[in-house]
């Protein structure tokens, strides 16, 4: 956790940027842009042949894959960071306050694109939001435990340097660069498997309970739809990983331009 005030203060500035620019521009770009393009296209004739509506879906999808893990990101830099509980609890606010923008942006264009009232769309609204809300809940449970154990022992680390007269010593090195992608001892490399897993288990949960109602595939044809569908969740699963991996190697890379504002101290 940074020690000056005002550099911390700094960060957490930096940090609510981030967690409030990164997923929103991500949901305009899915919700408002690609969306409704993917609903004319699927539905044209002219294009059920084609590969662009799979393009589309899979461009609809990396998006949310970003919105998501720029919101751990956001949540896991908040942890390891900040000492100030407020700054905790206002970027989790702001994580939460962006899928409720998103599921009203969501709202907005079904009703504009499909002549609805807003009526019809808010009740599946509300459901989408809270499933959303739980996703994202239990993520945040998982990082924070998985942080503040960290912290803790990087708080150790610092101690133990300090006495032994290494006033210098560099927290940030126990984490980036990350020396392997298999190694959980790592806390972002063990937050990204976990929320990756986490996000890809229940896009595959949702898709079979969809497949469930929808019946038995009738052919090859649906058969391999259905395999591709899966493995595009799994998929989105390791794409959560590898985003929350980068976002997190901007914040490291900042702090690395301030080596004399690395200290760490407990709370």
């Amino acid at each position: 956790m940074l020690e000056n005030k005002l550099y911390a203060h700094t960060a957490f500035k930096r940090v609510c940027l981030f967690a409030v620019l990164v997923p929103l521009a991500a949901a305009i770009v899915s919700t408002c842009i690609l969306s409704p393009v993917y609903t004319q296209v699927a539905a044209d004739i002219l294009y059920s042949n084609t590969m662009l509506p799979d393009v589309l879906g899979l461009a609809i999808s990396l998006f949310d894959v970003i919105f998501a893990a720029a919101q751990y990101t956001a949540i896991a830099i908040s942890v390891i960071l900040f000492r100030k509980a407020a700054y905790r609890r206002a970027v989790l606010l702001i994580s939460f306050g962006e899928i409720a923008v998103e599921r009203a942006l969501n709202l907005a264009v079904s009703v504009i694109t499909n002549n609805s009232g807003t009526s019809s769309g808010l009740n599946i609204t509300l459901v989408y939001f809270a499933l959303e809300a739980f996703q994202l809940g239990i993520c945040v449970l998982i990082v924070r435990f998985v942080c503040r154990e960290a912290t803790k022992k990087y708080v150790m680390l610092c101690v133990a340097a300090r006495r032994l007269g290494d006033l210098e010593f560099n927290w940030i090195s126990e984490i980036y660069p990350y020396r392997a992608l298999h190694r959980v001892k790592n806390p972002i490399v063990k937050c990204g498997w976990i929320v990756g897993v986490i996000f890809a288990a229940l896009k595959v949960m949702s898709r079979f309970i969809y497949d469930l109602s929808y019946g038995a595939p009738s052919g090859w044809n649906e058969v391999a739809q259905m395999i591709a569908g899966y493995l595009s969740d799994i998929l989105c699963g390791v794409f959560i990983f590898l985003f929350v991996l980068l976002f997190a190697t901007y914040f490291f890379k900042w702090l690395a331009k301030n080596p004399e504002q690395q200290v760490i101290a407990g709370e």
